[in-house]
């Protein structure tokens, strides 16, 4: 047992708390990783070499590097994934058919996951979708601070939209949010959701949400970290950007 009755002693006690994550906001963040066997767009893609590695591999080495959580869940219908992450030490959840169709939402999901863990009082549930691959330790940092900080229910990531949106009426260009002509610097900034992280509170995934339009958002505007692969195209380009800025990610 360790005496702090002296400023050594105390020091030895910060120090040993600290190399153990020993406060109660790390032991209550929860990592959940909704990991679908199935997809319409790129079968198998949660397993496909990416980089050298399975798709999958980056979000749980992400969440195991980090030393932030103390409960990784990956969630799958999928017995090869589910292997797969049983290899790195972290629950693998198999989803019930009921929530692993191809309209099942990954709310869903989450639900299934947070219920899992019984009476462990968590405070922060992180959704890392497999389809980022590419994140950094700050960014889950400067999130976790806006989330603590906040009396909101969630914080997403975002990236800008550098390019001048419309829709077609008739099959006709209508642009959206600026006029035709407009300088795109005269342009107000638009914004989309590009998957990397969100953290909610437990109360909010068991009403229904992860994230709503009150939500903190963090802008990241690096390219690699708005990786988000559903097709084979976003699979081709998303591994040549990956492999450019390979250097910058943390794990």
């Amino acid at each position: 047992m360790i005496s702090i009755h002296s400023r050594e002693s105390l020091q030895d006690l910060k120090e040993w708390l600290s190399y153990k994550n020993f406060n109660l906001i790390t032991l209550s963040k929860v990592a959940f990783i909704p990991a679908r066997g199935g997809s319409k767009r790129l079968p198998g893609k949660n397993l496909m070499k990416f980089s050298g590695n399975p798709l999958l591999y980056y979000s749980i080495m992400f969440a195991i590097k980090s030393k932030t959580f103390s409960h990784i869940i990956v969630s799958s219908d999928d017995d090869e994934i589910l292997k797969y992450a049983e290899s790195f030490g972290v629950a693998a959840l198999k989803r019930p058919d009921s929530i692993a169709g191809d309209f099942s939402p990954t709310i869903s999901a989450a639900q299934h996951a947070l219920a899992s863990l019984d009476s462990i009082d968590v405070s922060a549930f992180v959704t890392l979708q497999p389809t980022n691959p590419a994140r950094v330790f700050d960014h889950l940092n400067q999130s976790l601070e806006k989330f603590y900080s906040s009396e909101e229910s969630a914080v997403i990531t975002v990236s800008e939209m550098n390019k001048k949106l419309g829709v077609l009426k008739e099959g006709k260009w209508q642009p959206q949010f600026y006029k035709p002509g407009q300088r795109s610097q005269d342009i107000e900034k638009l914004y989309y959701e590009n998957g990397n992280l969100y953290i909610s509170r437990p109360e909010f995934i068991r009403s229904g949400n992860i994230f709503d339009t009150n939500s903190e958002t963090l802008v990241i505007d690096a390219i690699p970290y708005a990786i988000d692969i559903d097709t084979m195209e976003d699979f081709i380009i998303g591994e040549s950007v990956f492999a450019t800025y390979r250097s910058r990610i943390d794990y």
